[in-house]
């Protein structure tokens, strides 16, 4: 096969990287969805945590009702902010699904040392480069449509075979990397033995 040439199964180019492309349907496939939740829940549940500590060190020995009381009024509070912000992510999500008519389309190249996620240069994938990664230095910087995991600094990686995802983790970046059922068994093998460092 020659270099540069993409198909959906996974094929090995004459430059010895493995390429192939994949599909994600955006109304089927729940993982950039729930990813997107996790930054939204995190992003809010962080400050809360902080400043509520801080009012707990503050408040320490006070009249204990009162101190238990102001604590479930700020939660059920909070609870309700959450609620708001899972809702509203859940709507910009489909519209963002449906900008780009339910499907994500994504091409992976592979070698020895590690395996890169390349997005469409489309202006409307920007979001999908920063929830796909979950990493905040992309959030930070969303024009970038591509990266590559190092798998001499890859820590983890998590199997969801029934999402078509291998989740390849290093200390401070997650990649997905989807691959057809076809060939997921070969790709998990593959990135597993290539990764010194892997936790057990």
């Amino acid at each position: 096969m020659k270099s540069e040439e993409y198909t959906t199964r996974v094929k090995q180019c004459d430059d010895g990287k493995y390429r192939w492309t994949y599909e994600v349907n955006l109304y089927r496939n729940p993982t950039i969805l729930i990813d997107l939740l996790k930054i939204v829940v995190g992003c809010l549940a962080l400050p809360y945590l902080l400043i509520d500590g801080v009012i707990v060190i503050k408040d320490f020995g006070m009249d204990k009702e009162w101190f238990v009381k102001g604590q479930l009024n700020a939660l059920i509070g909070f609870g309700g902010i959450i609620l708001f912000m899972v809702v509203l992510s859940v709507i910009c999500y489909y519209w963002w699904a449906a900008s780009l008519k339910g499907r994500y389309i994504a091409s992976f190249v592979m070698d020895e040392t590690g395996i890169e996620h390349h997005l469409q240069k489309r202006s409307n994938l920007v979001m999908a480069a920063v929830l796909v990664s979950n990493n905040p230095s992309t959030i930070a910087a969303a024009s970038v449509m591509s990266w590559k995991s190092e798998f001499r600094t890859v820590r983890r990686v998590i199997p969801v075979s029934r999402c078509d995802l291998i989740m390849v983790n290093e200390l401070l970046s997650k990649n997905r990397i989807y691959v057809l059922p076809q060939d997921y068994e070969f790709i998990l093998y593959y990135i597993t033995n290539h990764c010194p460092r892997l936790k057990e």
